[in-house]
């Protein structure tokens, strides 16, 4: 990581037009039940014009996914027709690099070799070989895609913070009157979070996360602050609670308390926490004040991160919670890399690899959804993949991570460390299908930092 220098103070401004869009888009799918097909088709073709179109394709085409389903009911055809979409905006950022033929960046290679031994291993060991084999594909054809996307469009980085910034806020905003509604507790009723404009309350902090690290990075610029993004972040914590999800909390409060640390210590200057905190009177003498509060109140504060933690419920012991949790997952990933040490069950396949549950396309055969949930990261990378392929992950894991890490946006590195600990509690950075896809498509604007450290150290040089 380069020495941090703090040069980036502009903000992420709302798009207005991709906002009514979106708004309209949302509001038509409710009141109009049964064109959910023609949104998903309109997006395949729209994602063909080009590859900033291409990756808001993918943006939108995550929340279609995960979309509440009091506001969108599943459909009959929909897991296959949200691959086309995919494929669609995908095969059009890899046209557009072939066809310019501009060059790869640093992390093909290590991309290719975990494809490849993944590939092979799928092919030769894998319990489910059909899964794992189409698995490896989508996730090979969409992080390499979406690299590409934010390669070939490096120069756009101050596009690509509005735009993300307006994604995550129109997502933010809309899920506030459902706070309010039946609708933000579709699922499993206000006793299990508030779920949002998701499906899944899960869903919903884990996408709050990137968001509430990045925002409140973002208010660290000098400069004044755009309301908009001083309502986006309160809402984003505010929502994070409302959720009850542990993990995803975890997750932003790790990702920006990393960031400012590395900040503190390799900082060229003052770090951005000292130079924020100094630089008005008000601000020494309102920390200094939370800290007052927060010692005073010390008992009342432990007891209510207890009852986050045990999400609002009697608990014997934390364990016992974490066992009920997360624990149990983790055990069984662990029980099948025992079995299987040297190669894995296979890439993308359930713990209980011999109750699989596939869905494939009634034409052609061909697998295109095999729903799982694995505990923490590595244990369920270990189980999938064996020691052999897990070697392979963590040399793309730390090539990922090194690349990402020549930046000194330190808001983008928050948001790429979110993303990252949101594996902690699940791992999701292969899943493709669900909030996999929104993961990587941080990775890549995470990438933007590089790029855009790199444009400016060739300026001076």
């Amino acid at each position: 990581m380069t020495a941090i220098q703090h040069s980036n103070d502009t903000f992420p401004q709302i798009l207005t037009k991709p906002l009514i869009i979106m708004t309209l888009t949302v509001i038509a799918i409710y009141i109009f039940s049964g064109i959910g097909v023609l949104v998903y088709l309109t997006l395949a073709v729209y994602s063909l014009r080009g590859v900033k179109e291409a990756v808001q394709a993918l943006c939108i085409l995550f929340m279609l996914n995960l979309i509440n389903h009091g506001i969108m009911p599943p459909f009959g055809g929909q897991s296959m027709i949200r691959w086309l979409v995919f494929f669609a905006a995908c095969g059009r950022i890899i046209w557009e690099r072939q066809f310019h033929q501009i060059r790869n960046t640093e992390l093909t290679i290590p991309l290719f070799v975990f494809s490849f031994v993944v590939l092979l291993f799928s092919i030769l060991f894998s319990y489910v070989p059909s899964i794992s084999i189409s698995k490896i594909i989508m996730f090979s054809v969409g992080v390499y895609s979406i690299l590409t996307a934010f390669s070939i469009t490096s120069s756009m980085k101050d596009y690509w913070e509005s735009w993300f910034f307006t994604f995550m806020a129109f997502i933010v905003f809309v899920s506030v009157p459902l706070y309010f509604s039946g609708l933000g507790y579709f699922r499993h009723g206000p006793a299990h979070g508030f779920q949002g404009i998701l499906y899944h309350s899960q869903s919903f902090g884990a996408f709050l996360a990137p968001v509430a690290a990045w925002t409140t990075l973002l208010l660290f610029r000098e400069g004044k602050k755009p309301l908009a993004v001083i309502a986006v972040c309160l809402l984003s914590w505010f929502f994070l609670f409302a959720t009850g999800t542990r993990t995803a909390f975890l997750a932003a409060v790790l990702g920006i308390g990393i960031i400012l640390l590395i900040d503190m210590v390799k900082g060229s200057d003052k770090s951005i926490l000292v130079r924020w905190l100094f630089s008005h009177p008000v601000r020494i003498a309102l920390v200094s004040l939370i800290v007052v509060g927060v010692t005073v109140n010390f008992t009342f504060i432990q007891g209510f991160i207890g009852d986050f933690t045990a999400k609002y419920h009697e608990v014997e012991s934390y364990y016992g919670e974490y066992q009920r949790s997360r624990g149990f997952l983790i055990e069984a990933s662990m029980e099948n890399f025992r079995d299987h040490p040297v190669t894995g069950i296979g890439f993308g396949i359930d713990s209980n690899y011999e109750n699989v549950r596939v869905e494939q396309d009634a034409f052609f055969g061909i697998p295109i959804a095999a729903t799982i949930e694995k505990g923490f990261l590595l244990s369920a990378a270990l189980e999938e993949l064996g020691i052999a392929g897990f070697a392979v992950f963590l040399f793309l894991l730390f090539a990922i991570i090194r690349y990402v890490f020549i930046g000194n946006d330190l808001a983008l590195l928050a948001v790429f460390l979110a993303s990252l600990f949101l594996n902690i509690g699940e791992m999701i950075i292969f899943s493709f299908g669900g909030l996999g896809l929104y993961s990587w498509l941080l990775v890549g604007f995470a990438t933007l930092s590089t790029h855009h450290t790199r444009s400016v150290e060739e300026g001076n040089a």
